[in-house]
């Protein structure tokens, strides 16, 4: 151990003589607790993990690169949480709260997504230790921080600043002109470095946007700090406390957010009116569950309708009706203890009123129709399906249901009257669509009292999508939509000369967003490597402002397209009187859709394929 000792002695040497502002001190610090932890591994004396704590935690609070910082803060939580429980959670709250100056707004979005994937596994160990001390709250606010951080980031920069604009207006015009920058540029797409001298100068315009998007990132940081010590804004924009969040609930219903860790699964229930959170541990439930249950979905049933019978029905054999199953098992291991611990009535009265729910997963339940849990076909009856207790609901914070029934109580009381109708029944280059005419047509007959747009086929074009989303509150897609899984924020709809992508969407801000139907294939199917990011389109849609969107967790069936509309538009003129389209009754209006559907064909496996992707987000 000469050796190890001798390493120790040269770091504390370096570290004494280095100044306490050095932006190297973190550097020396983190290697230094590495050679303490190499020693401990060795000695398994407590002085050593004692030091080795010591200089990580030493490391995050200095002044340093954020990477660095975080990857000491990280050592310095785990390892206390492991060998030493005093202030781990003082190392775990310092490394969650660093997650969000690593994934800067200097970055890219695309960077940014890059730089959070590998701290998913340590926010959910945060969250249960957390809860295995019993801080309900601080979990929440955990759960909050380190989720959806860019979705999060972009909200930031698009907030209202109502506020702000009344006590200093000033301070609010400087805000939003720099948001509006630094939008632009974190929607810029990465270049690679200069390869050829005929790709220089525009190599060199890419570095000149950079620098640009780091000056500007760091304007935006001082004006927050300057905006924080006006008298009353000292929590402007900071990641919000556990009572605020509780305290700013709608009062319709419960949210529920998961915390999936491999050694518990938890549920939080939060209602407005609450003190703290209600923790619901899932003590029948794991995250090797969830994963089955994922893949189940992904091979048996995705892959099934993708891949051709004969593959198919090799599946079937060792799981003939795996949709049936993978609800089941959701209902009596997820679903079932939630409900018991919310008090719901365990008789119900056909017909009666239900409270709204918002369903808030994470990791592989974040793939996974929480909506539809239950038990389903000959032993179906009335109160074994989710359904028949609640409206669910989808939201990828707590923050957004928040944020997006806030918006909903101060705006005009009035309905939306004007709705885009996007149709492509032949796409370029992919097989037709013949159900999306009669969909479009049915919808704009139902609608025939608002205004509507139709762009189609060749009209149909990503420049004149674009254009009209930003005077149309309401936006109606049937045709084909794609995750992109190596890139996320390419996903998007097809359109008559290309893909109308999540990161060009993100680029606009649309005039009074109230609600967009994505009638196309896997517009709320995320992606399984920022699975705690929610990178949709569904999501993204929630992030430029919509209120509201209906979704599709699958490929569907082409030709329920139109029933599922027709129903879903047939509902809001009726609640309206035909005087126009409510947002705030989208989630019952696509529940009234799916018992339509659902009615229509009963409970197959193949029907439960078809009705169970469709799904509403938002408020």
């Amino acid at each position: 151990m000469n050796h190890l000792d001798n390493a120790i002695s040269l770091y504390e040497a370096a570290i004494k003589h280095i100044d306490v502002g050095h932006a190297e001190l973190p550097s020396l610090l983190f290697s230094l607790g590495n050679a303490y932890l190499s020693k401990f591994e060795r000695s398994e004396q407590d002085a050593d993990i004692q030091s080795c704590i010591g200089a990580y935690r030493r490391g995050a609070a200095s002044n340093g690169f954020p990477s660095i910082r975080l990857a000491c803060a990280k050592e310095a939580a785990l390892l206390a949480d492991s060998h030493d429980h005093s202030h781990c959670l003082d190392d775990f709250s310092l490394a969650i709260g660093l997650l969000s100056e690593v994934a800067g707004l200097e970055q890219t979005i695309h960077r940014r997504h890059d730089y959070i994937q590998p701290h998913s596994a340590f926010i959910n160990t945060a969250i249960s230790t957390a809860l295995s001390f019993g801080e309900v709250d601080i979990a929440l606010e955990w759960l909050e921080q380190g989720r959806c951080l860019v979705w999060n980031q972009i909200t930031d920069l698009r907030n209202p600043l109502i506020r702000l604009k009344d006590k200093f207006p000033s301070h609010a015009t400087r805000f939003t002109n720099l948001a509006l920058q630094l939008e632009s540029y974190s929607t810029r797409v990465d270049s690679s470095a200069p390869t050829s001298y005929e790709t220089l100068p525009k190599d060199l315009h890419a570095q000149d946007q950079t620098l640009a998007h780091t000056r500007l990132a760091s304007e935006y940081k001082r004006l927050l700090d300057e905006i924080r010590s006006l008298p009353n804004f000292q929590d402007f924009l900071r990641p919000q406390k556990c009572n605020i969040i509780l305290s700013s609930l709608p009062h319709e219903g419960s949210v529920i957010i998961f915390n999936v860790h491999k050694t518990r699964c938890d549920a939080l229930a939060l209602s407005a009116g609450m003190e703290h959170p209600l923790h619901i541990p899932l003590q029948n439930f794991s995250a090797s569950d969830a994963e089955s249950l994922r893949k189940i979905l992904q091979t048996d049933i995705l892959g099934q309708r993708s891949n051709g019978e004969e593959r198919a029905s090799r599946r079937r054999k060792n799981n003939p009706e795996p949709m049936s199953f993978i609800l089941r098992e959701i209902w009596h291991k997820l679903v079932l203890p939630i409900l018991d611990a919310l008090a719901y009535p365990k008789e119900l009265v056909i017909g009666a009123e239900r409270s709204r729910l918002w369903w808030c997963p994470t990791g592989s339940l974040s793939f996974l129709p929480l909506h539809a849990a239950g038990i389903y076909g000959e032993n179906y009856r009335y109160g074994l399906c989710i359904s028949d207790f609640v409206v669910s609901s989808y939201t990828p914070t707590v923050r957004s249901v928040v944020e997006k029934s806030a918006v909903a109580l101060e705006s005009s009381p009035s309905k939306s009257r004007n709705l885009l109708l996007v149709g492509q029944a032949s796409t370029p280059g992919l097989s037709s669509l013949p159900s999306t005419r009669t969909e479009i047509s049915s919808v704009q007959s139902i609608t025939k009292h608002i205004h509507t747009l139709l762009l189609d086929d060749a009209d149909a074009t990503v420049e004149k999508v674009q254009k009209e989303m930003l005077s149309h509150s309401w936006a109606h897609f049937a045709c084909y939509g794609v995750q992109d899984r190596a890139n996320p924020l390419e996903s998007g709809i097809c359109l008559q000369n290309g893909r109308l992508t999540l990161l060009e969407i993100m680029k606009h801000r649309i005039i009074d967003p109230e609600l967009a139907f994505l009638s196309a294939c896997q517009t709320s199917q995320g992606d399984s490597l920022l699975s705690d990011e929610v990178v949709h389109l569904a999501a993204g849609m929630l992030a430029v402002g919509y209120r509201g969107v209906i979704g599709t967790m699958w490929n569907i069936t082409d030709s329920y397209g139109p029933k599922f509309a027709t129903e879903f538009y047939q509902y809001l003129m009726r609640e309206s009187n035909n005087g126009g389209l409510d947002s705030t009754r989208a989630a019952f209006a696509l529940d009234y859709a799916t018992k339509m559907v659902r009615d229509s064909l009963k409970d197959t496996e193949r029907a439960l394929v078809t009705w169970v992707p469709y799904i509403h987000l938002g408020y």
